[in-house]
């Protein structure tokens, strides 16, 4: 448990950072000192170990600012090895974690910018515990930091490009009559005497028609008669007034003004007249407005945005607590985003926020709350309907509304979107447990789609427990691979044998991962290495199976005489890392292992993760002379037309095919199975069947001329010592 006093000081820091980066904020003079104040106020005040501003320009990292100690540093860019959480930072708009070298910091997106192409990098003089409390309470203050630091450059950037303008217009009246404002000289009774070129331009009234008047001629009717009595009051008594008022021009056009009104003394320190300049304020009124709504509002789609979205909803929670009456919050999410947007582009994934944002729009009627909440993701406020019945119903015309097909240019794209929805008072009692509870029920709603989105859920009990218990599984598994660096011994290979199935002959093997937890027992693969995908922990336990593969197939080659090919899986994040080829091959050349004793299964997920790189490191893994092994073939159609454009060393017939020879559906099966083995061997490639259960199975492969199999049938995956005695043996007796 957090002291209180602790809490209260990480509080009392973010409350004393962000009032002075607001400060800093209010009155930067350029964007450049701005970035770099801001650097110094995270050193000096925040007390972390650096801060650094960096802009997205061209595929490239530039730096802004830097700061660290008590001194200003070169600009240069950021660290290696952090781009991916650079990238997700502005990608999500979420701030992320980043390690490097024996360092630990934050990423944090200006997320309120036109652009989200600026991050800053805060260094912490500590590791970064991404469990702790501590750690939560950091990522929101610095979401919300970043939010603001990126309005203030936004404001900043207009307040310039006004700056500009108004000094232009300064001088351009100044050249026409030497002063820059609207000047009006009166009797002390009121009556006008004087008027420059200014106050015609700005009202409409030559000198000439003005001369003889008295400053009713500006009465607009829009404000109060005690505002203009307590004007002439105050000049009266010969003190100055300030203030803005509506007048009306010529035309009858409103316009907002700021007067200065002073007077004017004889000798005998009696008024004889007024003096009263006139800004026109029309056009700073128009600013004031536009940056109050992009304060409020989503500048890509319009809508009100998260924080117009929140103060809506306090408002509606207030409401329906004081009358009894429920409300409901949807979330709604465009499955698989960022995959498109990664794919065609980051711009036509901003035109398709914009489309979607419509279509839901016609659903809704006048009444409703539709807000762009973040990225990709929208929320509905809905006070009006009674019943979960008429919410079912209006959530579903939502779904079918985005649902469909987007053209864009000559491609199209298909899209979904899931939706979560929670309900006042019964999920939640404030705007935070509201918000949460939706956005729960939407990723239940998208995990338990067939087709991985299209439907909606309602919040319910069962979600929090099991949001409860993924939470604890994925501490489990973050602490289990954080224990391989110090020797953990949870995680460990089997391998199963890959036999020739004419003679039995052992001739590779599949290393296979296992985990034993020792509170969990032994944990599905399944359902561990896709939590590692999500959390980013693939790529160590990844690390940990390949090398620990490749270092046994070193004691294999040095300990028998024929030594077996170990075939490897390998996750997408994996194959998608740039330094995965260069960490290969020093892992090869440190241990002496023949690259064509390694061998590396490829799956079609693997193959739809990026196109170009995919055939990238393709080529670079046969350049290498190691071996390739296209898995699953026949379960999608994607790693068939890959068969076109790349070649492998060996097809891997899917065991769902082989499972179900001589069951029900076998003749199927068996057709599926031997045409696969007939294109392998017509494209010179081996065949391997995995899955072999049976004796049937087995017979009915070797008819068809499978070269290679592995199963059950055949042997289990074993721990390596078993395995050896197997290896001893060269092969396994086939019945």
């Amino acid at each position: 448990m957090r002291a209180p006093e602790e809490e209260r000081e990480l509080g009392e820091q973010g409350l004393r950072l962000q009032a002075l980066c607001r400060q800093t904020i209010l009155y930067a003079q350029n964007e450049t000192s701005l970035l770099q104040q801001i650097s110094k106020i995270f050193v000096q005040t925040g007390r972390y170990r650096s801060a650094s501003a960096y802009r997205l320009e061209e595929g490239r990292w530039q730096p802004l600012a830097a700061y660290t100690g008590a001194v200003a540093v070169p600009f240069q860019g950021p660290p290696a090895g952090i781009e991916t959480e650079l990238n997700r930072a502005i990608l999500e708009g979420e701030v992320q974690s980043a390690d490097w070298q024996d360092r630990s910091g934050f990423i944090v997106p200006l997320t309120s910018l036109e652009r989200r192409d600026s991050v800053y990098l805060i260094e912490s003089d500590t590791p970064i515990d991404t469990e702790s409390y501590e750690f939560a309470v950091q990522c929101q203050f610095f979401r919300e930091l970043g939010e603001e630091i990126g309005y203030g450059i936004t404001i900043l950037r207009e307040r310039l490009l006004h700056l500009d303008l108004f000094r232009q217009n300064q001088l351009f009246a100044k050249a026409l009559e030497q002063s820059p404002v609207a000047c009006v000289i009166t009797s002390a009774e009121g009556v006008i005497e004087y008027v420059n070129d200014r106050f015609t331009l700005l009202t409409g009234y030559p000198a000439v028609e003005a001369r003889g008047e008295t400053l009713r001629i500006l009465k607009s009717g829009m404000e109060e008669e005690t505002v203009y009595q307590e004007l002439w009051k105050t000049i009266g008594q010969g003190k100055n007034y300030r203030g803005e008022l509506i007048n009306r021009k010529k035309g009858g056009e409103l316009f907002t003004a700021r007067i200065n009104i002073s007077s004017l003394r004889d000798t005998r320190g009696l008024i004889t007249h007024y003096v009263m300049t006139m800004e026109d304020m029309t056009l700073e009124k128009y600013y004031e407005q536009q940056i109050d709504r992009f304060r409020y509002y989503d500048s890509l789609t319009g809508l009100p945005n998260r924080f117009l979205f929140f103060d809506r909803l306090e408002h509606a929670i207030q409401k329906a607590g004081n009358d009894r009456a429920k409300l409901y919050v949807v979330f709604v999410d465009i499955d698989n985003f960022t995959e498109i947007s990664r794919v065609t582009g980051y711009e036509t994934g901003d035109e398709l926020l914009r489309r979607v944002a419509e279509r839901i729009q016609w659903v809704l009627s006048p009444v409703h709350t539709l807000a762009r909440f973040g990225n990709d993701e929208f929320m509905i406020l809905i006070e009006k309907e009674e019943n979960a019945g008429e919410i079912s119903s209006l959530v579903s015309r939502i779904l079918h509304s985005v649902k469909g097909s987007y053209g864009f240019g000559g491609s199209a794209v298909n899209v979904t979107a899931s939706a979560g929805i929670s309900v006042y008072p019964d999920n939640g009692s404030d705007s935070r447990e509201l918000l949460q509870a939706a956005e729960m029920a939407q990723l239940r709603a998208r995990s338990s789609a067939q087709d991985g989105g299209g439907e909606f859920a309602f919040f319910s009990e069962e979600m929090q427990n099991d949001a409860r218990e993924s939470m604890r599984f994925g501490t489990y598994l973050r602490r289990s691979v954080e224990s391989i660096a110090l020797g953990g011994t949870e995680f460990e290979l089997h391998y199963q044998p890959v036999v020739e199935l004419k003679t039995g002959r052992i001739v590779s093997a599949e290393a296979l991962l296992r985990w034993n937890h020792r509170r969990l027992g032994s944990v599905s693969p399944e359902k561990f290495i896709a939590e590692a995908e999500r959390n980013d922990l693939i790529y160590p336990l990844g690390g940990f199976a390949l090398s620990g593969a490749v270092e046994q197939l070193a004691r294999w080659q040095r300990n028998f005489e024929f030594a077996p090919g170990i075939a490897v899986n390998v996750s997408v994040k994996q194959f998608q890392d740039p330094a995965f080829g260069g960490q290969l091959r020093a892992l090869l050349a440190g241990t002496g292992v023949s690259p064509s004793l390694l061998e590396f299964e490829i799956t079609e997920r693997v193959l739809m993760s990026d196109t170009d790189r995919t055939l990238s490191v393709l080529q670079l893994l046969r350049d290498m002379g190691i071996r390739l092994l296209l898995d699953d073939l026949g379960s999608g159609y994607s790693s068939l037309q890959y068969l076109l454009k790349f070649r492998f060393d060996v097809l891997k017939i899917d065991r769902s095919f082989v499972s179900s020879i001589g069951s029900d559906v076998g003749t199927q099966s068996r057709e599926v199975s031997r045409s696969i083995i007939d294109l392998a061997h017509s494209l010179n490639c081996d065949v391997i069947a995995e899955g072999i259960e049976t004796a049937e199975q087995l017979r009915y492969l070797i008819d068809q001329g499978c070269d290679y199999g592995q199963g059950f049938f055949l042997a289990r995956p074993l721990p390596v010592d078993q395995f050896n005695k197997l290896l001893a043996a060269g092969r396994i007796e086939l019945p």
